[in-house]
């Protein structure tokens, strides 16, 4: 199997380093600028850090737009944040927004999830989401990973993570990893894992490949 290192999230705009590096670039509508490329793979959405205060149609609008190009491939990251100054009201409706959108555009979705995983859930099953659920920079421990691997959410680890989550998520072939905004290679990120997995970093390039096309990600 040729060398392939999916990084399912990652805000850097540098061209790759890495031999047979594949990145889904994440764009934070209301704060990046960006021309689409029709080369790479995009997730788009609004952050619970930056979600516009006035003209909630126009920007909804904006997001269906970027949303339906053919390099946009996930709607993300979105989310809800309880540590951040957004309206928790505010929040809720452009995430429950981007939930409808990926269900209906049947894209999978980055989610950004702190401290609200009640409320999380609890607008997934009202918004009947049925596409594919990918937490990035998951830290939780096993009880909650266990918890949302069997809800049917993937899991995507960084640079920091609980060992015991990420060795259940990849026994479930739920695993997915990434950058982020980390000073570390994708590389470096891979290498770091099979160890904690105590398997090479061909079977577990071949194990994130088979994921990433079970939910439909060719990058």
């Amino acid at each position: 199997m040729p060398h392939l290192l999916l990084d399912i999230h990652t805000h850097s705009k540098e061209e790759p380093i890495q031999e047979g590096e594949r990145r889904l670039i994440s764009f934070a509508l209301g704060r990046d600028s960006f021309v689409l490329n029709d080369k790479k793979r995009y997730s788009v959405g609004y952050h619970p850090w930056y979600l516009p205060h006035d003209d909630l149609e126009s920007s909804l609008d904006k997001l269906i737009e970027y949303a339906s190009q053919p390099p946009v491939v996930a709607i993300g990251e979105c989310g809800l944040d309880k540590l951040c100054e957004t309206p928790q009201e505010q929040q809720l409706y452009f995430f429950e927004q981007q939930l409808i959108l990926a269900t209906k555009l049947q894209k999978p979705l980055i989610l950004h999830v702190v401290k609200s995983w009640e409320e999380v859930l609890k607008s997934i099953k009202k918004c009947k989401v049925s596409s594919p659920l990918i937490v990035h920079g998951f830290r939780g421990k096993p009880q909650l990973a266990q918890q949302l691997i069997d809800k049917g959410f993937y899991l995507s680890f960084g640079e920091n993570f609980h060992p015991d989550s990420m060795l259940l998520t990849f026994e479930s072939e739920r695993l997915f990893l990434e950058t982020d905004t980390s000073s570390l290679s994708i590389q470096e990120i891979y290498n770091n894992a099979s160890k904690v997995l105590h398997i090479s970093e061909e079977h577990l390039q071949e194990s994130l490949a088979r994921t990433a096309s079970q939910v439909g990600l060719i990058l």
